[in-house]
């Protein structure tokens, strides 16, 4: 189930990518540390593609991803994320 249009819309794309064995919307989450906190986060999607490897995706409208708030935000996910993938892939 998709939350808002562009998930929507980008749920149609993944469905017909022969590259993408499955995506699933709303994946289990994992924590991050940003600004001394440690906050849930809950990716939009995880995509696994046809060599196994999978990736989280955030959708944003570009006038949200542009904004240096969201870009410091991600990129402390985006680390989170890597050692998230790590303990779950052994």
């Amino acid at each position: 189930m998709c939350e808002g249009t562009i998930e929507f819309d980008a749920c149609f794309h993944h469905e017909f990518d022969e590259d993408v064995v499955s995506f699933e919307s709303q994946p289990k989450g994992y924590k991050y540390h940003f600004e001394g906190k440690e906050l849930p986060y809950t990716p939009d999607a995880v995509i696994t593609f046809k060599d196994q490897t999978k990736q989280y995706i955030e959708y944003k409208a570009i006038r949200q991803a542009l904004k240096s708030e969201f870009k410091v935000r991600f990129k402390a996910r985006n680390r989170a994320g890597l050692c998230f993938d790590e303990l779950f892939s052994k």
